[in-house]
């Protein structure tokens, strides 16, 4: 009786086990079948916020701001190589007296009506959010200004610090793709 009831547990466990590759293999496909959508939705979502990028409407600026772009935000959209996927995040490296400071930037914003209305943290408003660092935190600029101060906004906290340069400094200062 030993010998049945032990090889009726084996039975079973064997059983569970196949049938857990099984199942598993089942969930694997269901996934891959139903994200595959996903995966082309995304890629289609990205290259469409490239095209926004590549594509600055100046004249929505002007209209929302009732003021001309930075002359120095205007040189960093001229620079279309950083809205391609190997030169798009860089850190952004600002001598402090003798050693420097790195500011990473994941993105640089759109300039057109999407982007200007889209949601605003609190503390940003009349602002200018022209780099992202890719979890919620902004490089801000006062757009009314020649060559304005940029401001680093922690979303978590709704502070804005200064980077400690004016745009045109921190879009000429020197920028590491990669760990060098």
């Amino acid at each position: 009786m030993m010998q049945a009831a032990q090889v009726m547990s084996d039975f079973q466990a064997t059983a569970l086990v196949v049938g857990l590759i099984v199942g598993f293999f089942v969930v694997l496909t269901l996934w891959r079948k139903f994200n595959k959508g996903s995966l082309e939705k995304n890629k289609a979502t990205a290259e469409r916020f490239r095209k926004r990028q590549r594509n600055p409407n100046f004249d929505a600026f002007r209209k929302h701001f009732a003021c001309d772009l930075p002359q120095a935000l205007g040189s960093l959209f001229a620079e279309q190589e950083i809205f391609s996927n190997d030169k798009d995040m860089f850190d952004v490296v600002i001598p402090s007296g003798k050693s420097e400071r790195r500011w990473f930037v994941a993105w640089i914003e759109p300039v057109d009506e999407e982007h200007f209305k889209s949601c605003r943290w609190p503390g940003t408003e009349g602002f200018y959010a022209f780099a992202n660092n890719g979890a919620g935190d902004q490089y801000l600029i006062d757009p009314k200004q020649e060559d304005p101060e940029v401001f680093y906004y922690e979303h978590e906290t709704a502070k804005k610090k200064s980077v400690g340069v004016t745009l045109s400094q921190f879009v000429s200062a020197k920028r590491i793709y990669e760990e060098e």
